[in-house]
């Protein structure tokens, strides 16, 4: 519980405890919803995307749900790959910017993301492409 108040932790079990929620609550709902939320997504919307557009979606999750270290964003490299090739197949003006804002928040230096302000606005955009990668990611790149 202490490892998750940190504050180069950012997940959303972070923002929850910021935010008063007992520690001890907020990871397993967090878990749990994150397991729930990608079994949804898996078996629905990406049951025939490619690995990678899956791998994706799980990581993205995976580092919004559970604690994890700054350099744990490396679990992000999925989502980066995916949405950089639908970007540069052409997936628009979005996608750039779906691309630019993701790859902000994971080189964006940690003493920048300090206060519960920065680290919201990281999870929510964290949030943002767990959604866009559950109803776009499992589109061939270039097919809006």
């Amino acid at each position: 519980s202490v490892m998750m108040l940190y504050p180069e932790r950012i997940s959303l079990v972070s923002v929850l405890t910021s935010a008063g929620m007992d520690a001890g609550l907020a990871l397993p709902l967090c878990a749990l919803g994150g397991i729930g939320a990608a079994a949804v997504v898996l078996l629905t919307r990406l049951r025939t995307a490619t690995p990678l557009a899956r791998a994706a979606l799980v990581a993205t999750i995976n580092r919004i749900c559970t604690y994890h270290n700054a350099c744990d964003d490396l679990l992000l490299v999925f989502a980066l790959v995916l949405l950089g090739r639908q970007a540069w197949a052409g997936g628009g003006r979005t996608a750039w910017a779906i691309f630019v804002l993701l790859g902000a928040t994971v080189w964006a230096p940690t003493l920048a993301l300090q206060s519960p302000a920065a680290r919201t606005g990281v999870v929510l955009t964290w949030v943002a492409v767990a959604a866009w990668l559950a109803l776009r990611g499992a589109r061939p790149c270039g097919k809006s």
